[in-house]
């Protein structure tokens, strides 16, 4: 009557000031079904969360797995696509779901990593269509694309290409950067 669920947090790193309240969340969320009120388990089940800080960094990443996966039915939250992504491998070879706190397009082609919501190319699409929108048409819009050349900047540049290409929006300059790069 006890489920143990996995969760890599990032509640040291640099991406804390999201991890931290991503964090408090599945604890208040704990809290709520352990309280019997929610009608989410039967009468008498709890959860129990094995939590494991990786303060972003993948090498942490994989021993903080490492350390839970036996414990644990799966991961209920992965805190990250750096930290995500090197653990696919690893998953799937434990038979592992692990459901990433990421929307990276490579999330979804992975079994052990089913997303949790639209790919950062769906949102970019959706921001096209907003766009065209808020100008009063696709042919009063033309694009400048810069992104980060990253798995976010790659997302991000191939939904606004593909949906520019759909909805007739010209493209007039792609531009990269690093991560980071002002």
């Amino acid at each position: 009557k006890l489920i143990k669920i996995g969760a890599l947090n990032d509640e040291s790193g640099p991406a804390a000031i999201i991890g931290k309240p991503y964090a408090a969340g599945k604890r208040i969320l704990q809290k709520e079904i352990n309280s019997g009120k929610s009608g989410i388990l039967p009468e008498g089940w709890t959860v129990e969360l094995v939590e494991k800080d990786h303060g972003y960094n993948p090498a942490k990443a994989q021993q903080a797995y490492d350390a839970i996966k036996n414990d644990v039915l799966f991961i209920g939250t992965s805190f990250g696509t750096p930290v995500t992504v090197p653990l696919r491998p690893f998953l799937e070879k434990d038979g592992m779901i692990a459901y990433p706190a990421s929307l990276s397009s490579l999330m979804a082609g992975n079994r052990y990593t089913p997303p949790a919501g639209p790919s950062y190319v769906v949102e970019a699409m959706r921001a096209i269509d907003f766009v065209i929108s808020q100008a009063g048409g696709a042919d009063k819009v033309k694009a400048g694309i810069i992104y980060q050349q990253d798995d976010y900047g790659k997302d991000g540049l191939k939904g606004w290409t593909q949906a520019a290409k759909t909805q007739g929006v010209t493209v007039v300059a792609e531009r990269p950067i690093k991560p980071g790069q002002k």
